[in-house]
């Protein structure tokens, strides 16, 4: 290896003051790769989860499609299970495929003090716990796009009275969402969970408290501190308004979430009929728990909601819901990762949790929260480049799995939906570049652009590439003169073509996602010359025609 790039050196080196200006080649482009054989042996799997076409027809991809029915006769066995086998009063669980609930079933009774009971319904509320915070943070983008508040304010800005002991306390609202600020995870005693105490009572508490840990040093979970954002941002809505209107955290959630979001059946419920529709929780000595509210507290985990309103918030975070109420920059910017742990597959974002799971040789990442308070343990658990999500809500805590069977039943359901989706992917567009013999011939230190079987090729030095079409952002691109090859000469441009490695290695989810995968090649043609490319730019390298 050595050898061959001390002798590219030397030709690099020893060119004419014309070929230096206009041929060089990037070191980096002569690393040796160690490149899979043959094709035989890559396993026969689907397109890569971040490749497949979300935008084809999904009718009939539903529990009844057949090979998704055995799936869900699956599903429905095994949460049967854990309801009976670990003593669940009861159970609400539902499926979402892009922009529909493809399947719900409730389990065991509603009310555990009423044995006539029915189960629970897709419209029956149970407490959601701290998935609220997925709430919470939404208001954060939502007064973001309103140019009310600034991800990176200091909490102060808009809470002045904050004070905590133990170092730096510039706190920032996106630390808050992303459980990053290094506070206390809990309200100090006696008001966390409690719903006695005013925000004057917390604060003062606050004074005497001292920070765990200094703002981005680590994950540092913190209940404490979206109790903080949330009334925060009501703070900060009410020092924006025109009329000097005072408001409330559980006004702008109603006002700017839910309601535009169609989403009627998340709130915290003091109506007597609202009351009536809340499922009840038992303790882990089968009692029943008392419904009781959060009070200041609430940002942190105070909701209750029902199924189909869960069902609609996944539809918001995956990009399909059709009354949203943050945009899609946002969402992604929300479910991106914000901290890494330290196992290396898990990550948070805002407030998003996410992991890593490899099925089958697949890489999916499974994003969601959970949450618990005594009596509920619910989770949501989406596949969002997949676009299907669970929610399942049991209705007493320390259930056996963390996440509630949303995980291992949604690792379940991810390879099958996933076969169904790559079935119906379009036809491949025509692959080669609609310029393709002024492509072909020899560049600079033997490089050759080849057509073979129907295939445009480059042997990059040790690595081959295929060669495929651009879409009609070239053409947009030349029509503003952006593609101008001024450092060759007033008259050339840049034509660019898509490249990708060939074969495709083992692993190509993996290396797609690195970059070394896909590229853009670009070749260098003369205004008055259309016929025969000049050369070509690619990986760091400029390599002119020599045939």
């Amino acid at each position: 290896k050595m050898a061959m790039f001390a002798i590219l050196f030397m030709l690099y080196s020893f060119t004419t003051a014309q070929d230096f200006n206009l041929n060089g080649v990037n070191p980096y482009a002569l690393r040796h790769k160690v490149k899979e054989t043959t094709t035989s042996s890559f396993p026969d799997l689907p397109p890569c989860p971040d490749d497949l076409d979300l935008n084809v027809s999904w009718s009939g991809i539903d529990s009844s499609h057949p090979d998704l029915a055995p799936v869900f006769d699956q599903i429905d066995t095994l949460l049967g299970d854990v309801v009976t086998e670990q003593g669940l009063p009861g159970l609400v669980a539902t499926v979402v495929f892009n922009d529909k609930v493809v399947w719900f079933k409730g389990y065991g009774k509603r009310n555990f003090s009423d044995p006539d009971s029915g189960p629970p319904t897709n419209n029956s509320l149970v407490k959601i716990a701290s998935i609220t915070k997925t709430f919470t943070d939404i208001l954060l983008y939502r007064l973001k796009e309103l140019n009310v508040v600034n991800m990176d304010d200091p909490l102060v800005k808009h809470m002045p009275m904050f004070s905590i002991l133990g170092g730096d306390t510039n706190i920032t609202l996106r630390q808050l969402a992303s459980h990053t600020a290094g506070l206390p995870r809990e309200v100090p005693f006696p008001c966390g969970f409690s719903g006695k105490c005013n925000e004057s009572d917390v604060l003062e508490m606050l004074r005497e408290e001292f920070l765990v840990m200094q703002p981005s040093t680590k994950f540092h979970y913190s209940n404490l501190g979206f109790a903080l954002l949330g009334r925060a941002l009501a703070h900060a809505m009410s020092q924006h308004s025109s009329n000097e209107e005072s408001y409330t955290y559980e006004y702008l959630v109603e006002t700017l979430i839910t309601k535009p979001m169609g989403m009627g059946s998340t709130f915290t419920p003091t109506s007597k009929a609202d009351l009536a529709r809340v499922c009840e929780g038992i303790d882990m000595d089968n009692k029943s728990v008392p419904i009781g509210t959060l009070g200041w507290e609430s940002p942190a985990g105070g909701l209750f909601a029902s199924a189909s309103d869960v069902a609609k918030l996944m539809m918001e975070t995956m990009l399909t819901s059709d009354t949203p109420a943050i945009s899609h920059e946002s969402v992604r910017d929300s479910m991106a990762a914000a901290i890494t742990m330290n196992d290396g597959i898990e990550a948070v974002g805002n407030p998003w949790e996410m992991r890593f799971v490899n099925i089958s040789g697949l890489p999916y990442w499974f994003k969601g929260k959970q949450g618990e308070l005594n009596g509920y343990r619910s989770s949501v658990m989406m596949v969002p480049s997949l676009k299907i999500g669970m929610f399942v809500s049991a209705l007493k805590s320390n259930v056996a799995e963390k996440s509630v069977y949303t995980q291992p039943i949604l690792s379940m359901l991810a390879p099958a939906v996933h076969k169904v989706l790559s079935s119906r992917q379009p036809a491949a567009a025509a692959l080669l570049p609609t310029r393709t013999k002024p492509l072909v011939g020899t560049y600079y230190l033997g490089i050759e652009v080849k057509l073979e079987n129907n295939m445009l090729l480059v042997d990059f030095f040790n690595d081959t590439y295929r060669l495929e079409g651009l879409d009609d952002s070239f053409e947009k691109a030349r029509a503003q003169n952006r593609l101008q090859a001024k450092a060759i000469g007033e008259d050339y441009y840049f034509y660019p073509t898509r490249v990708s490695s060939y074969p495709p290695s083992q692993d190509p989810c993996r290396w797609k996602n690195d970059g070394a995968e896909e590229e853009i090649m670009y070749f260098i043609f003369k205004e008055s010359e259309p016929s025969k490319a000049a050369g070509l730019k690619f990986m760091g390298s400029q390599l002119m025609r020599t045939d």
